[in-house]
């Protein structure tokens, strides 16, 4: 009777959870009860952008890996029965962030703690005629590189350093000749590339993970 209690007292928890959830974040995460190791996403309000969910474990390996692509709303259920103990990250991305949500798998169930959740917005790139502008916000301190690349995977520029909080960085850019480049922003959890072509109009890019 004791142990039943308990279960009962982690599902109205997780109740409370997901309503929490889905008003902050629009995004929605409960158990499918009958499976005390799988969980069921659901995103709504999502507004025609396209959304990836990953799941990764805790050396980066992706495990899970699909598109949500023009659609109001999503569900599935993901049924974690036969991986083993340990972290990993729930991670759903659009056009302008990235949701991480830390799992913890045990050898009976899994929890979800919503307080780990964390919203990382993606940095803008300005590119105009002689420098790219990046604004980032950042609020974990670890190590962040910038490479910038030619069509041919040369790296033209590269710089890293460990940051807290917003930045703002200018990459003087006037002595390239007209040509593709790749620019990237690199943390310890994602990569951000964006392609552009110097020479053509300036223009406004939002970081792609």
């Amino acid at each position: 009777m004791k142990a039943f209690n308990i279960w009962w007292a982690m599902i109205l928890c997780l109740a409370t959870f997901t309503n929490q959830l889905q008003a902050e974040t629009n995004l929605q995460i409960t158990y499918k009860y009958e499976y005390l190791k799988a969980f069921a996403l659901t995103l709504q309000n999502l507004e025609n952008q396209t959304h990836s969910i990953h799941l990764k474990d805790a050396n980066g390996i992706i495990l899970i890996a699909e598109k949500v692509v023009q659609q109001a709303q999503f569900g599935r259920m993901y049924n974690l029965e036969n991986l083993p103990a340990g972290n990993y990250e729930l991670i759903i991305e659009n056009d302008e962030k990235v949701m991480i949500q830390p799992i913890l798998i045990q050898r009976r169930f899994l929890t979800i703690d919503k307080v780990e959740l964390k919203e990382i917005l993606k940095p803008a790139i300005l590119v105009k005629t002689d420098l790219i502008a990046v604004n980032m916000l950042h609020f974990e301190k670890e190590a962040i590189s910038l490479t910038l690349k030619n069509k041919q995977g040369k790296i033209i520029y590269t710089d890293s350093f460990k940051r807290y909080g917003g930045f703002n960085k200018q990459l003087n850019i006037s002595d390239l000749p007209k040509g593709d480049y790749l620019f990237a922003i690199q943390t310890n959890r994602y990569e951000v590339t964006r392609h552009f072509t110097k020479g053509l109009q300036p223009i406004l890019l939002a970081g792609e993970f």
